[in-house]
């Protein structure tokens, strides 16, 4: 790859989350703003409306990595009311489309394999893996504090299927980790 990636395909997800982020996110190198932020995200001030969504974003170090480099919205990686574990390894895998991806192409068999040559197209399956709360909560307050003047950390969440119950164990379901993210 000409430019690795700052999560690590070729590593399981217990490892990216120990030993992450990678590449260029690694450098040193951070990007400083000048003057106070002129745009608006949801009526916060942020230099530019533009982040990384939750998938790659899976603890504080990884959104500090993300901040440093500039992208003043963060979301952390979704997170449960308790622990969900990941999809076995490998969870990326590169698919190779010889030209641009049709309709005609995605009905048919696509070959995804640990191969990764740019322009890179991946699949991915982890099953939105999550760390108890205690963990992620600890986890997510270094994120936030992460954050400088003009960005903001998104939180992400979702609820996990009880055991038993109807639509009221469904809410709460979502309910709990709304909760706890806020918190």
């Amino acid at each position: 790859m000409l430019n690795p990636p700052f999560y690590d395909p070729t590593k399981s997800y217990e490892d990216n989350y120990a030993a992450g982020p990678f590449g260029p996110f690694t450098d040193g190198q951070k990007v400083t703003r000048a003057g106070p932020p002129k745009q608006s995200f949801l009526g916060h001030d942020v230099y530019l409306p533009f982040g990384i969504p939750a998938g790659p974003l899976i603890n504080a170090n990884f959104v500090a990595a993300a901040f440093t480099k500039g992208y003043d919205l963060a979301v952390y990686k979704t997170v449960r009311s308790r622990s969900q574990a990941c999809h076995p390894w490998p969870n990326v895998l590169g698919v190779e489309i010889d030209d641009n991806l049709t309709l005609e192409m995605a009905s048919q068999p696509l070959l995804a394999e640990p191969k990764y040559s740019e322009p890179i197209s991946i699949t991915n399956s982890f099953g939105v893996p999550s760390k108890e709360p205690a963990i992620w909560q600890e986890d997510m307050k270094q994120a936030l504090a992460a954050a400088g003047p003009g960005q903001v950390l998104i939180g992400s969440f979702q609820g996990t299927k009880a055991e038993s119950g109807g639509a009221e164990a469904f809410v709460a379901a979502y309910g709990l980790p709304a909760k706890m993210v806020a918190e």
